[in-house]
């Protein structure tokens, strides 16, 4: 928004408006129209005890000046917002002036502090702070009126912050949407009177960016990426931890059913660690390395030719970005239900089934100064169902089974509030191929495991979020083929209980050590 007044001696009045007209304003603010900067006129208040009189032959002499077709507000200056009928009337009489004469102008009211919620409603945007840097980081006092807290109103809330150096630029964005503030103005400039605010941030550009489209420039934490005729792609940190770890519960589930060949009840325990080879995004800018602990409790039963099985898991994930959003931490706990089924249609032959649920809650933080997406967070939801036919061929004391599958995965991920980024969901299916043996020495038992997994969509699970209506945050782009193994072993220790233990390759680069305890019954 650009700010003007109409240069006039007002009779009755001694104050003068002191912001000289020049022969270049009118076309100036076509040009504002044209970018996109709408302008507003100006008047006072003193403190809402001016003559409302000379309060709207202000209002009339801009318009007339300028042209109505020009401007597309008011600025209401020092306005009185005590709780009180004479302040709320005195407010109520000048928007509703504007808006009967000039219908769809916009009125901005400026109090500076806070607003009582008896007058709340006789402004479109109240600037309800204007403050230094300084004050707003480390001296914010929380405000207390229903309107100012309520999240629907954040749109009608303006904050203003001088005396900003660009390295507290993304903490003050960040502030403001905690603070409710959807309107945000930050200036370098320390001299708030007599002439206002008359010098640009530094790093205007970016610093615009930051506050409307969240892709400043100069090394935060979101940048842009691609243009798709209309719209604007952005990157932001962003993982697929969750997937892998539910693909982890899916083929944990498979192995309990393959150890269930008797009629035993069984039952596993097993304490794992996923560590992750650094991710790379394909074709952005998204690169990080994790670390997973947790524990998955299985347990299965055969019962004729069916067996069946039940698996929930529970890991904590760090991951931590690197290259362009080094400093950024996502923190992740999840959870998996799984329940899986297998049919033997004769000594070779099965058909197994798996459907794993899993919901993660995803957390941001950073430690390198740029903090708009610090104490951001969102919950995933992910589906996977799955289907494997195999042949068994048997040998003394083992077999080995290739194996084929179909399924499909779907990744839901709720809306990032904090930063106003739209939900994401992606369904697609998927095929597998892999072999599974198994040999026993005595009390022994050595598995191996090795397949490939192909998703038959060129899109990642992962996909792309809406910011407004001009940017899309971009989906990952990870690839469609991937290879997981396995190797390990387990030993009887007593008639019906195991240790085992296990190496495991998933998503061709994460390492997962896994180590159990299994009981038959």
């Amino acid at each position: 928004m650009a700010f003007g007044s109409y240069e006039a001696a007002i009779p009755g009045d001694q104050a003068t408006q002191y912001l000289v007209r020049r022969d270049e304003d009118a076309v100036q603010m076509k040009r504002n129209i044209a970018a996109g900067i709408a302008n507003l006129g100006y008047t006072y208040t003193k403190n809402s005890t001016r003559n409302l009189n000379l309060v709207y032959a202000d209002i009339d002499n801009f318009v007339n000046f300028y042209g109505r077709e020009n401007i597309a507000g008011y600025f209401i200056d020092e306005v009185n917002t005590e709780n009180n009928p004479a302040t709320i009337a005195y407010m109520a009489n000048i928007y509703n002036y504007i808006k009967t004469k000039y219908p769809g102008m916009l009125v901005l009211a400026n109090n500076g502090w806070g607003v009582r919620d008896a007058i709340a409603p006789y402004a479109d945007v109240w600037m309800l702070q204007e403050v230094s840097a300084n004050e707003y980081i480390n001296h914010y006092r929380p405000r207390t009126s229903e309107f100012e807290k309520d999240p629907a109103n954040s749109a009608k809330i303006l904050h203003v912050i001088y005396n900003a150096s660009p390295e507290q630029y993304d903490e003050i964005i960040r502030l403001s949407r905690e603070r409710n503030a959807a309107n945000l103005f930050i200036t370098s400039d320390t001299n708030r009177y007599p002439g206002g605010y008359d010098d640009l941030p530094s790093y205007f550009e970016a610093l615009m960016l930051a506050i409307n489209n969240f892709t400043p420039k100069n090394g935060s934490l979101f940048s842009q990426v691609a243009r798709r005729g209309n719209r604007i792609g952005i990157e932001m940190p962003r993982s697929k931890v969750d997937l892998d770890l539910t693909k982890l519960a899916r083929n944990s589930a498979y192995k309990n059913l393959a150890d269930t060949d008797g009629q035993e009840f069984n039952v596993n325990v097993s304490a794992i660690g996923n560590y992750g080879g650094d991710y790379k995004d394909r074709s952005g800018g998204v690169k990080y390395d994790h670390k997973s602990d947790g524990i998955l409790l299985g347990a299965s039963k055969r019962v004729d030719d069916l067996t069946l099985g039940v698996i929930f898991g529970y890991q904590k994930s760090d991951a931590w970005y690197e290259g362009k959003f080094d400093g950024v931490k996502e923190n992740i706990k999840s959870y998996e239900l799984g329940l899986a089924g297998r049919y033997d249609f004769s000594e070779n032959v099965d058909l197994a089934v798996n459907l794993t649920y899993s919901t993660n809650d995803h957390k941001f933080e950073t430690n390198n100064g740029f903090g708009a997406i610090h104490g951001a967070k969102y919950k995933s939801q992910i589906w996977d169902f799955s289907t494997r036919a195999g042949y068994k061929f048997l040998f003394e004391s083992g077999y080995i089974k290739p194996y084929l599958g179909l399924g499909a995965i779907r990744v839901d991920e709720d809306a990032i509030s904090r930063l106003k980024f739209s939900s994401a969901s992606k369904t697609a299916p998927n095929g597998t191929a892999g072999i599974y043996a198994i040999k026993a020495f005595g009390d022994l038992q050595i598995f191996a495991n090795a397949e490939y997994e192909h998703r038959f969509s060129g899109d990642s699970y992962h996909a792309s979020r809406k910011y407004s209506d001009r940017y899309d945050v971009e989906g990952l782009d990870y690839s469609s083929g991937v290879f997981n193994g396995a190797i390990g072993l387990k030993y009887k220790i007593l008639q019906s209980v195991g240790l085992s233990a296990s190496y495991e390759l998933s998503e061709s680069k994460n390492s997962l050590a896994r180590a159990g305890v299994e009981a038959e019954f």
